[in-house]
């Protein structure tokens, strides 16, 4: 199973950039949007008899995300929305991340009839079955 990031190209990486300033330059230099869209923290575990996949999705709730199957591609998509703002409040600075997002995983040799997503305290995680031909072997030397 291959991890692929939905990610917007980055003018610089952090070979050529001390990593304080990597952010601010990107910022400065990516080409702008009207529309906000940022890209949930996810982790690919490997287990004995299937792969795993936790995302980081705090303030969500299961009714914001969607999971389908598209082209041998698992899909995870959905929308986090802002807090309503006040009137006469001002808000100087956000570090919180607010949009839509769309992030996609090949999903390799895995069964998919048992495909399974639970949704716990801000984490997806979906679990997907190894299909028997994907599961590892020992074989015993004569």
């Amino acid at each position: 199973m291959v991890l692929l990031k939905s990610k917007p190209q980055t003018y610089f990486n952090d070979v050529f950039i001390p990593s304080q300033f990597h952010g601010m330059l990107n910022e400065i230099l990516s080409p702008k949007t009207d529309k906000k869209e940022f890209s949930p923290k996810a982790e690919l575990i490997e287990k004995e008899k299937h792969f795993e996949i936790n995302m980081a999705l705090p303030g969500m709730k299961k009714e914001d995300v969607k999971i389908s199957i598209e082209n041998d591609r698992l899909i995870v998509s959905g929308e986090k929305k802002s807090f309503e703002s006040v009137e006469g409040e001002k808000v100087h600075f956000s570090e919180l991340n607010y949009g839509a997002f769309n992030r996609q995983f090949n999903l390799g040799k895995v069964n998919r009839t048992g495909i399974e997503a639970t949704f716990n305290d801000g984490i997806l995680t979906v679990s997907l079955p190894k299909s028997e031909e994907a599961q590892s072997l020992n074989i015993e030397i004569q």
